[in-house]
């Protein structure tokens, strides 16, 4: 998803991408991203657990686990619909999958 699709729905990142043009595509924590979607760790966690929710990125041999706020926000834009981690899509920052 586009800078300008995101801020057609939020507007308020407007002034956030105009200091930091790369905002979308840093990775936090699962904790940023319960306050980012308003969804409680514990059920961003669940969702992992069971193949859904946002696209998330979990490092191969490491417990860490990363979102990019640009596809939280997509997936909030989704209506927060399941996405099967099981099919072996990973998202990069731009929102582009690569299988």
């Amino acid at each position: 998803m586009t800078n300008d699709e995101l801020l057609t729905h939020y507007p308020a990142l407007a002034g956030i991408l105009s200091k930091q043009q790369d905002w979308l595509d840093q990775a936090v924590t699962t904790e940023e991203a319960a306050q980012i979607t308003g969804v409680p760790i514990s059920t961003l966690v669940t969702l992992r657990s069971k193949g859904g929710g946002p696209v998330y990125l979990r490092p191969n041999g490491l417990r860490l686990v990363r979102y990019f706020r640009r596809n939280l926000y997509a997936w909030l834009l989704s209506g927060g619909v399941k996405h099967n981690t099981a099919s072996h899509q990973i998202c990069s920052p731009g929102g582009q999958e690569n299988v």
